[in-house]
């Protein structure tokens, strides 16, 4: 046999490994709806830092777990018509 088919018929069974093993993922996973966040009650904690090296600064953002409510913080509370 010559080196190049040996070579050929091995990355042809190594791709259908891969083919075959993806496949089997997605058969897998294809019932699990994983989409949005849990609803839940509270906030998030998120400490951000920055430090310039001379200076430097610390804050600390409250992000409500709920979506609905983190989506209600970018909505305008006061339009033009309400006015």
């Amino acid at each position: 046999m010559s080196f190049n088919l040996i070579i050929g018929i091995l990355a042809a069974l190594i791709l259908a490994a891969f083919v075959l093993r993806a496949i089997n993922i997605v058969i897998s996973e294809k019932g699990e709806v994983i989409r949005g966040s849990d609803k839940k009650t509270g906030f998030h904690v998120i400490h951000a830092e920055y430090s310039s090296g001379i200076s430097g600064h610390h804050t600390t953002y409250k992000v409500p777990c709920d979506p609905q409510q983190y989506a209600q913080l970018f909505s305008p509370q006061e339009t033009e018509t309400k006015k």
